[in-house]
C-alpha cells in the first residue's frame, strides 16, 4: 500500500478535531502525504508533516486551497450545522472538479435529510468513494482505522459501511 500512496496527498477536512485528528496521525504513521483542515487561520502553513489548511465550512473561504493538490480526500459531515449539505455539498463539488481517486464520507448511523442528500450527492458524482457511517459511542480510534483503510486501499470503493 505505501508504494502505490507514496507520491499522494491525502486530504482531511475535520482534521483537528476528534476522529479526524485521529486519521491524521494514522495517516502520518504510514509515511502518507498528509493535509488537514482547520478552522484557525493561524494554524495553515506547509510546514511540518502535515500541510494545514484554513478552510471555514459555513463561509466556504478556503476549499480551493485546502484540495490543491490532493488525490484523495475524507470529508466529516458536521453535526454542528443547521444543514450539513449547505456545508458539505461545495466540498463535494471541488472534489468532483479536481477529479479526486476516491472520496471517503463519514456520517452519522441515523441520518437526517441533509446527511442523506450528502450521501446521495457522493453517489451521484461519478468519484470513486465511501460512506463510513459513525454510530454513537463507537471507538474514535475504530472508526479512524476504518476511514484510513478506506481512503488509502485501491480495492475498497463504493460502498457504505455503519
Amino acid at each position: 500500500m505505501r508504494a502505490a500512496q507514496a507520491g499522494k496527498r491525502h486530504l482531511v477536512v475535520g482534521g483537528a478535531e476528534d476522529i479526524g485528528a485521529i486519521l491524521v496521525d494514522i495517516l502520518l504513521h504510514k509515511a502518507l502525504n498528509v493535509r488537514a483542515t482547520t478552522a484557525d487561520k493561524w494554524k495553515a502553513n506547509d510546514q511540518g508533516p502535515i500541510a494545514w489548511a484554513y478552510l471555514d465550512l459555513e463561509s466556504g473561504e478556503g476549499i480551493q486551497q485546502a484540495f490543491t493538490g490532493v488525490d484523495r480526500a475524507c470529508i466529516a459531515v458536521p453535526t454542528n450545522v443547521a444543514d450539513a449539505h449547505e456545508v458539505v455539498s461545495p466540498l463535494l463539488a471541488e472534489a468532483k472538479r479536481r477529479r479526486l481517486e476516491k472520496v471517503v464520507l463519514l456520517t452519522t448511523a441515523a441520518p437526517d435529510s441533509a446527511v442523506l442528500r450528502c450521501e446521495a450527492e457522493l453517489a451521484h458524482s461519478g468519484l470513486r468513494h465511501d460512506i463510513l457511517r459513525v454510530q454513537p459511542g463507537d471507538d474514535p480510534h475504530a472508526v479512524a482505522a476504518c476511514a484510513a483503510q478506506l481512503l488509502t486501499r485501491e480495492d475498497l470503493g463504493a460502498r457504505a459501511l455503519t
